[in-house]
């Protein structure tokens, strides 16, 4: 089992037990490939894929979560089966199987337009990337104002509860000076978590994740407010400035809050970035626990084994958890570069078989 890459890896053992509980199963078993991947795809389907995770049920139905923005994929669905055993498996009417009539990648896709550019705060980390594929420079905008933001030392907890509890207490503690706080969490599920705990600390809060999804500009306008509580996937803010209220501003600003780190070191940027904007006053800290991260990284996992047992609260204990999950956090984005460069080989090669036909774009 593969969590990181979302598939199942039959061993031999296992295909012998398919291969012999499909005996009397019929003909459409009796293929050794096909049987295969069924079964594959049911074991993801029952174990990768968690709800509120990588999707949400909604009005009855499966949708996708995006990954990279937190939001429902609208009209997408998974492939070869596996859309319906998830349905299956929630206890859903299943749908009708769709066939893929054409297929393109997001990197053809954008280079198909005559004028591409666009604006991020996070560019210039992929600035190789972004000229390799679609022969982009990066140039840097200074800042208009002076950024004052305040980037506070990481916390850590032995265990998930005990970080939930200790960002409820600083979410309380900033609140209580009429600061605006923001609580950003990598999935529905985890930020979920966050506002029970937050109930149980009789704080007031807005939950914005995919599941409320239509509601995220006005939930995001309001996160300024004096004392107002926010807790956002990373959805957050996207296309909509968090505006402090005078009041916000003279408490100190917005306080963000990262509870895990994301899969890619930009989208935690970008969470940060939501605080001290445009000269505004604002903070960032990160409260962490090992307990909510999957290593998939050997020297990884020894590190934040290592950690633990001297304890994370402090010292040698937390410097090593730290790095333990910042390396996992590199060796997930180097995985997701290695795959988009497969894309674009496969691109090529497509571009390549296809040229018989005419001249290859």
């Amino acid at each position: 089992m593969e969590p990181a890459r979302q598939r199942i890896e039959l061993l031999a053992e296992g295909r012998r037990l398919i291969s012999g509980l499909s005996d009397d199963l019929g003909p459409l078993w009796a293929g050794k490939i096909r049987r295969e991947e069924i079964v594959s795809q049911a074991l993801a389907a029952l174990h990768l894929f968690q709800r509120d995770k990588q999707y949400l049920i909604r009005d009855g139905r499966v949708e996708i979560i995006d990954p990279l923005t937190g939001r429902v994929a609208e009209g997408r669905s998974w492939e070869r089966g596996l859309h319906q055993l998830i349905e299956l498996k929630e206890g859903l009417e299943m749908s009708q199987q769709q066939s893929t009539l054409a297929r393109i990648s997001y990197q053809s896709f954008f280079q198909r337009y005559l004028h591409l550019s666009g604006m991020t705060g996070t560019a210039s980390e992929v600035r190789r990337e972004l000229w390799q594929v679609y022969h982009l420079p990066v140039a840097a905008v200074p800042h208009h104002k002076p950024c004052i933001r305040q980037v506070l030392k990481p916390h850590l907890s032995g265990t998930s509860e005990a970080k939930w509890r200790m960002i409820a207490e600083r979410a309380k503690a900033f609140s209580s000076e009429g600061r605006a706080v923001l609580i950003g969490t990598a999935s529905v599920a985890a930020s979920e978590a966050a506002a029970d705990y937050l109930r149980q600390a009789d704080l007031a809060f807005n939950l914005l994740n995919a599941k409320q999804d239509r509601e995220e500009a006005e939930v995001i306008a309001q996160a300024g407010r004096a004392s107002r509580i926010t807790i956002a996937t990373s959805m957050a803010g996207r296309g909509t400035d968090i505006k402090l209220e005078s009041a916000t501003r003279k408490a100190g600003g917005l306080h963000v809050i990262l509870s895990e780190h994301f899969d890619a070191a930009r989208v935690d940027r970008q969470l940060e970035g939501r605080c001290g904007r445009q000269g505004d006053p604002g903070s960032f800290e990160a409260i962490l626990s090992p307990e909510d991260t999957k290593f998939t990284d050997p020297a990884s996992r020894w590190g934040a084994a290592m950690g633990i047992m001297l304890g994370v609260g402090r010292g040698v204990g937390k410097a090593l958890v730290l790095a333990a999950l910042r390396r996992e956090q590199r060796s997930r984005e180097r995985k997701s570069y290695r795959e988009r460069a497969a894309t674009r080989k496969y691109d090529r090669q497509q571009e390549e078989l296809l040229s018989i036909s005419g001249q290859a774009e």
